[in-house]
């Protein structure tokens, strides 16, 4: 007896329909994957509307299978300063059409849109670039099927939470700085603060520079709240010295039945560094969190960040939760 081939297809992201059942397909993941985390259709809408460099109907697709929606596919690419490129890909395959070649099909479609766009950079003088994925290590399924692909591991993450907000340090700021707020409808100044933490991060492994998009994906995020931000001002310079950038994800409290605030970003600005000012920001955020109800933070570092994020981090009482991946694989512009 002969089983018939999969029916497949690949369309774009459509309508709020679309949405709603990719994020069921993440949500579904990360369960099946024990990744601490829930996407909304929100989110998805947000990203939809906000595509860095590239279009949603080329770079944000949903595979159909046996007539059901069964995996997505994001695509977009980053350029460094030195102008080499990352060429991202980002997804899910929903557990119950796991095994069945379906992240393979997405991969390499996603490779081969990727490939085209690097091809366009080569001819406008980019220098080589390489393709990147980030994963929880949880996603072993998926870990495997890139491995296999020629993708290595290039560096390792931690999710961090701080299990209680009780017995916090000093909150005080070196002299020379003070706190002020980041208004929500002054745009010009949230911009101000948002480029003081891009320059921030501007030596960082793999750092790319985000644009008009991600800006505008920000403010219409549905956990945008820049009164949870802390932002440390030089008082003599009038400049932004470090930041802060902190949310509280209801949708994810109610749905993983936690109270837990999030630092997304911390930065301090380098003429700024080596006072204790990220220190103080960051139980300043903690603060805030506590504050609004929370009863634990967590925040995301890079493990071999030369800052010594991940032992100020540890130091405030900050544990590793999850474990993750950044996956990177040479471009080359035939398909293997």
């Amino acid at each position: 007896m002969t089983t018939a081939p999969l029916t497949t297809t690949i369309r774009p992201a459509r309508d709020e329909a679309d949405c709603a059942l990719m994020a069921e397909i993440a949500r579904q993941g990360n369960r099946a994957d024990d990744v601490d985390s829930v996407m909304t259709a929100e989110d998805i809408a947000n990203r939809v509307r906000n595509h860095p460099n590239g279009t949603p109907e080329d770079d944000l697709l949903v595979l159909e299978a046996g007539g059901q929606l069964a995996a997505w596919q994001e695509t977009h690419w980053r350029r460094e300063d030195s102008g080499a490129a990352h060429y991202n890909l980002f997804g899910y395959v929903h557990p119950a059409w796991r095994r069945m070649g379906l992240g393979a099909q997405l991969l390499r479609r996603g490779e081969q849109r990727l490939r085209a766009l690097a091809a366009q950079h080569t001819a406008q003088g980019f220098p080589p670039g390489f393709f990147q994925t980030f994963t929880p290590a949880t996603r072993a399924g998926k870990v495997a099927l890139f491995e296999r692909e020629g993708y290595r591991v290039a560096r390792h993450f931690y999710d961090m939470v701080r299990p209680s907000l009780d017995d916090l340090p000093d909150p005080a700021l070196p002299p020379g700085f003070e706190l002020r707020p980041a208004p929500r409808h002054d745009r010009a100044v949230l911009r101000q603060i948002w480029d003081a933490n891009e320059e921030a991060f501007r030596d960082h492994w793999g750092f790319t520079l985000l644009g008009d998009a991600d800006f505008n994906r920000l403010l219409e995020s549905s956990d945008f709240d820049p009164s949870l931000w802390r932002v440390a001002w030089d008082t003599a310079a009038n400049a932004v010295a470090g930041v802060a950038m902190n949310t509280i994800s209801e949708a994810q409290n109610v749905a993983l039945n936690r109270r837990r605030g999030w630092t997304d970003d911390l930065s301090v600005r380098r003429p700024y560094r080596k006072r204790g000012l990220g220190r103080a920001l960051l139980v300043n955020s903690l603060l805030a969190f506590r504050e609004r109800g929370m009863t634990e933070a967590g925040l995301g570092v890079d493990t071999e960040n030369l800052s010594g994020a991940l032992r100020l981090y540890e130091n405030a009482g900050y544990q590793p939760r999850q474990h993750s991946l950044a996956l990177r694989k040479p471009m080359t512009f035939e398909a293997p």
